[in-house]
């Protein structure tokens, strides 16, 4: 099977359980993001212990992304769970550190918590925006793959002027801002088809828009920060386990930032 193939048959299978996630509900949803999360820390952890010799505990890392993702979903009653369960969750993971024979394990406290900040969390948030509206969650997912593509297309470089004008050659050398400006412009028309066809009260279209913009910015960040992260660690891919496409972690890094965005987002616009 070529390469493009598998891309196409990984990549539609992609989209399609996505999308199922999204619309069957909240638990199916909380569901996928526990299992895309413990997939992500371990292909993390692994990342991290074969560059800095550091072992992160697999074990402590999905519980404190289930703690976290259950303190979400759970009746706003149990809102306070964040509060009083998994903060001094973090704290006894440090101190675990006090029986374990580790050469460093300051690394180990810093691995784990920046694990659960840059995945757990973001993953966890996801099903914050959800319980506001799911369609919302949808939009994060369809924004992004519309300004990737685009952001590709345009930002090819089939000319000299076209593509060329690199945004972080010593990061990301394919990215450029003709890339960025045209998978915004094509994000933001597709914010425009969203605000026709849902229905999602408060939403102005110049709301949309600005979602959108929002969704563009932070999930080029994301997938900047993620290159400079394989970058430092010497590697291509964070993982194979989605063929023709690297790991979880190659696939979801531009909507880890931008769920932090989108709440950001919403929080401005419901306080205006």
């Amino acid at each position: 099977m070529t390469n493009i193939a598998q891309r196409t048959i990984t990549g539609t299978v992609f989209v399609a359980v996505i999308i199922a996630a999204i619309l069957f509900g909240e638990k199916t949803l909380a569901t996928l993001t526990i299992i895309v999360s413990f997939l992500s820390l371990n292909e993390f952890n692994g990342l991290v212990k074969g560059k800095y010799n550091v072992n992160v505990p697999l074990v402590e890392s999905c519980l404190g992304a289930v703690m976290m993702t259950a303190s979400i979903v759970l009746p706003l009653k149990y809102g306070l769970t964040l509060l009083f369960f998994i903060v001094p969750y973090y704290f006894v993971c440090m101190a675990i550190e006090l029986f374990r024979k580790q050469q460093d394990p300051v690394k180990t406290w810093a691995f784990f918590l920046l694990g659960q900040l840059y995945i757990a969390v973001p993953f966890a948030l996801l099903n914050l925006i959800a319980l506001s509206d799911k369609l919302i969650v949808l939009a994060i997912f369809v924004l992004i793959w519309v300004n990737d593509t685009f952001a590709y297309l345009t930002g090819m470089g089939t000319s000299k002027t076209i593509g060329n004008h690199k945004m972080f050659p010593r990061v990301s050398p394919k990215k450029s801002w003709e890339g960025l400006a045209g998978g915004a412009v094509m994000a933001v028309v597709a914010s425009v088809i969203f605000s026709r066809l849902t229905d999602i009260a408060g939403f102005s279209t110049a709301e949309w828009i600005g979602l959108a913009i929002v969704i563009v910015v932070f999930g080029t960040i994301g997938d900047l920060c993620e290159s400079i992260f394989k970058r430092t660690l010497g590697v291509k891919d964070s993982g194979t386990i989605l063929p023709g496409h690297g790991g979880m972690l190659d696939r979801f890094d531009s909507v880890l930032f931008a769920t932090i965005g989108t709440i950001m987002y919403l929080g401005i616009i419901t306080t205006i």
